[in-house]
């Protein structure tokens, strides 16, 4: 079974390993190693999926902030997910998000946004963005662009989502 826990800067490179695998290109692991050089990195929100001494999987939930008119309220993303090819389909990666959404409400988080496959992020209680009007910052299909509450209160804002300039370079290419 996978133990899963923060990453360690030794992980750097199997991390890079699994994104590329679980990808069949290196977008998504360029964009966490872009990442973790900003202040949008959350250090304890940086999983790990590691089994053997192997890593096996990675999340990474990063600082974003949604925009109403003149006032932004924080929020997390979810992105990159990524399981090695020959390690996928056995949980893995839905254990790194369930553990990861409870590390996020631990240290007091409100909201996590995703761009993601409905079926499988609705498992874990994401919902359609666009029904708390909130919209993200380029054209992604509206039933992708999903958000997870993290607490029971109603969100008191809408807005656009702002994401750090580093995930523009991974749409681009």
């Amino acid at each position: 079974m996978a133990i899963i826990r923060p990453e360690q800067k030794d992980d750097y490179t199997s991390i890079f390993a699994v994104h590329q695998s679980a990808f069949n290109r290196t977008i998504e692991a360029e964009l966490v190693d872009r990442l973790r050089t900003t202040n949008y990195y959350h250090s304890e929100l940086s999983l790990v999926a590691e089994e053997n001494s192997e890593i096996l999987g990675h999340i990474l939930f990063t600082r974003v902030v949604i925009k109403d008119g003149n006032k932004t309220y924080p929020a997390l993303a979810l992105a990159p997910l990524g399981v090695k090819e020959d390690a996928q389909k056995k949980g893995i990666g839905s254990l790194l998000i369930e553990e990861g959404l409870k590390k996020a409400k631990y240290l007091g988080h409100k909201l996590i946004i995703v761009l993601g496959d409905p079926k499988f992020y609705g498992r874990f209680g994401f919902e359609s963005a666009s029904q708390y009007e909130i919209t993200p910052p380029a054209s992604f299909p509206e039933e992708a662009f999903l958000v997870k509450k993290l607490s029971p209160e109603e969100l008191d804002f809408k807005g656009q989502v702002l994401y750090p300039v580093q995930f523009n370079m991974a749409i681009e290419k």
